[in-house]
């Protein structure tokens, strides 16, 4: 039981990393005012 949580917790953090990047990348595009539709 103990390893299922590990895991998700692991996953939990991967997503929200991505996330975050995912964020800061669109927030540099749109401080550049290159406004990509809704990439």
């Amino acid at each position: 039981m103990d390893n299922m949580k590990r895991m998700m917790i692991k996953t939990l953090k991967k997503l929200i990393n991505s996330y975050k990047e995912c964020m800061q990348i669109y927030g540099d595009a749109l401080l550049r005012g290159g406004s990509y539709g809704c990439a």
